[in-house]
């Protein structure tokens, strides 16, 4: 009875080489970036949906499956070689103040506040609406609000680097869920 181990070691000895295996072979989550002098454009990790454009004019549509250095492997097993893309479809977030049609929507906007505001505590007479005004401000609205919202749908691939990295890389972004 002395060399006998007690009841339950085994099971504890497998559930730890259980979870040893788990850990090590739980792969580092990979995304894949589109750069574009050193700023992000577009991000996708392994399960994302993926539309594309091939060089030879082919339109794709797949949800990644794994992601390598060279290629990418979709569910429908189909292997998609990072050189043969052309474009992305690229879902961007809007961000209003950046760029010039973001400076000519902010300025049509602030423009028109201005201009109220001094016709009407500076300038004896009241409020009034200057034709001239309204005009030039609308049009600089009109003109800001199409730079900003209407973007292409497409990222072209050239002038533009493809990386896949992992969470070691200074790129590295957890998705919001």
């Amino acid at each position: 009875m002395k060399g006998r181990k007690p009841k339950g070691t085994h099971v504890r000895f497998l559930f730890f080489i259980f979870f040893l295996f788990a850990y090590a072979d739980a792969p580092a989550q990979t995304q894949l970036i589109l750069l574009k002098r050193e700023t992000v454009i577009a991000r996708w990790e392994e399960g994302d949906l993926l539309q594309y454009k091939l060089k030879s004019g082919e339109k794709g549509l797949g949800r990644i499956r794994q992601l390598h250095e060279f290629f990418l492997v979709t569910a429908s097993l189909d292997t998609i070689h990072y050189h043969r893309i052309a474009k992305f479809r690229v879902h961007q977030r809007i961000d209003v103040t950046r760029g010039l049609g973001g400076a000519l929507f902010m300025g049509g906007i602030l423009y028109f506040l201005i201009d109220q505001f001094n016709t009407s505590f500076i300038v004896f007479g009241g409020g009034q609406f200057s034709r001239r005004v309204i005009t030039s401000s609308l049009s600089m609205v009109a003109m800001g609000t199409s730079l900003v919202f209407l973007k292409p749908r497409y990222q072209k691939t050239r002038g533009r680097s493809m990386r896949v990295i992992d969470s070691s890389s200074l790129f590295y972004r957890p998705k919001p869920r």
